[in-house]
C-alpha cells in the first residue's frame, strides 16, 4: 500500500553565533549529564540507562557526588518569542518538536500541538519534587506546577552563565555563551 507522509517540524539551533544544526530533541544540564553517564558504559541500551538512572537515584539518597555532578544547575536567562524570562539556575533546558524523549518518556506535550512550534521546559525544581512529577509526565500528562517553567515556542534564546554541555538528537556539544533555537524547517516522513 502507500505510504502516508505525516509533517514534523524540525528546530534550527544556532551555538555562539555559529551556522543552525537541525534536530528535534535538545536538552541541557541534567539531561546531556546522564547522556554522558550513559554513553560512557558503551552501547546506548534500555538496560544501560536504567542502571545510570538507579547510580544517580542511590547516589542522590545518600548524599553522592554521582547524583551531584548529574543534576549540578546552571544559571541561564531564557527569551521565549520575545518574552524574557527571569534568569534561574536550571536543572535543565530542554526542548522538543516531538513528544517523546526517548524510554517511552513523553515530556513534550505541547511538541507539534500548535503548528510551527516547539515545546520548551526549564526545570527549576528540586531533586525530589522532579522525581514526585516523573510518573505524571510517563503517563503524557502536564508538568506539575512549580516543577518548570514551560510553554510552546517558536524561537527560544538561552544566554549562557557559563559554558554548557548540550545534546542535540543525542549527541553532545559544548556552548559558550548562546544557544538559539527556531522553529523549522518542516520536514515530511513516511509513515508504514
Amino acid at each position: 500500500g502507500a505510504l502516508e507522509l505525516a509533517p514534523v517540524s524540525a528546530m534550527a539551533i544556532a551555538v555562539d553565533n555559529s551556522p543552525a544544526q537541525h534536530g528535534f530533541i535538545f536538552g541541557t544540564g541534567a539531561v546531556a549529564a546522564f547522556l554522558e553517564r550513559h554513553y560512557e558504559r558503551g552501547p546506548s541500551s534500555r538496560l544501560g540507562a536504567g542502571l545510570v538512572l538507579a547510580r544517580a537515584a542511590i547516589s542522590q539518597a545518600r548524599g553522592g557526588s554521582y547524583a551531584a555532578e548529574m543534576t549540578r544547575r546552571s544559571a541561564a536567562t531564557l527569551t521565549v518569542d520575545g518574552e524574557r524570562w527571569p534568569e534561574r539556575r536550571y536543572l535543565t533546558i530542554m526542548a522538543g518538536a516531538v513528544s517523546h524523549l526517548g524510554l517511552g518518556f513523553a515530556p513534550f506535550t505541547e511538541a507539534q500541538a500548535r503548528g510551527g512550534r516547539f515545546h520548551v521546559i526549564g526545570i527549576t525544581a528540586k531533586v525530589p519534587e522532579l522525581l514526585r512529577t516523573l510518573p505524571r509526565v510517563w503517563l503524557g500528562l502536564p508538568w506539575s506546577p512549580g516543577v518548570a517553567e514551560q510553554g510552546p515556542a517558536r524561537e527560544l534564546c538561552i544566554e549562557l552563565g557559563e559554558p554548557t554541555r548540550f545534546t542535540i538528537d543525542g549527541d553532545l556539544y559544548q556552548a559558550k555563551a548562546r544557544i538559539q533555537l527556531a522553529a523549522g524547517p518542516a520536514l515530511r516522513f513516511a509513515l508504514a
